[in-house]
């Protein structure tokens, strides 16, 4: 009877405290002016794990962790946007040769890094986040 009780008051101060399981994290990046960033991936580091997600054509994403689940466990995340460029262009007409151009960046290079990127948050207060960016 005791070892019952002690299983069914870890579960209920697990689902209460820590919220056992993953959780739904959607969002979109969006410009100062509020067009979408619609090329790049959205890397998330946090204590309970990595997680990331593709931007998609309307700069949303939905979280899944780097095992492929969807959802990420609760926690506090630092968030890095890599990718975030357009492509080089080819300067000749022998593609195997090159020259191609530098990528174009469409993001402050801060953004690279979640030590850097200011991006900061808190399963527990928000699941649905709108990331603003800056230009280069």
């Amino acid at each position: 009877m005791d070892k019952i009780f002690y299983i069914i008051v870890f579960n209920i101060v697990c689902l209460t405290v820590t919220g056992c399981g993953n959780v739904a994290v959607t969002g979109k990046v969006v410009f100062e002016d509020g067009s979408p960033l619609t090329v790049g991936q959205i890397r998330m580091v946090g204590n309970n794990g990595l997680a990331h997600a593709k931007l998609t054509e309307d700069g949303t994403f939905s979280i899944k962790s780097v095992s492929g689940k969807n959802g990420i466990p609760h926690g506090i995340y630092k968030v890095a946007i890599e990718g975030a460029m357009l492509p080089g262009k080819l300067l000749s007409d022998d593609e195997f040769l090159g020259p191609f151009t530098s990528p174009t960046p469409l993001i402050a290079a801060k953004y690279d890094d979640p030590e850097t990127s200011g991006i900061v948050f808190d399963t527990s207060k928000t699941r649905n986040l709108i990331i603003i960016v800056e230009k280069p």
